[in-house]
């Protein structure tokens, strides 16, 4: 995902969910930035508690109907 500005720190984002229309079931998401970057990684936690990259297959195959937000604040690169 990409970010209006760079980073200046890293940073793990871990206030997210994909919400699954079809089930209503609910998926944790983490994002992760790395410093100088506005580049936002985002994964979902398996239920063993891993985490594995959130793609648009995994953890569900997603439909216009899913969504999926993430919040958090991040410093911008100067």
């Amino acid at each position: 995902m990409t970010l209006p500005y760079e980073a200046r720190r890293p940073n793990t984002f871990s206030g997210g969910a994909l919400y699954d229309d079809s089930t209503g079931n609910v998926y944790s998401i983490i994002g992760i930035v790395a410093a100088g970057s506005d580049q936002m990684d985002l994964y979902y936690l398996k239920s063993n508690g891993e985490t594995e990259p959130f793609e648009h297959n995994k953890p569900i195959t997603l439909v216009v109907d899913d969504n999926f937000d993430i919040t958090g604040t991040y410093e911008k690169e100067d």
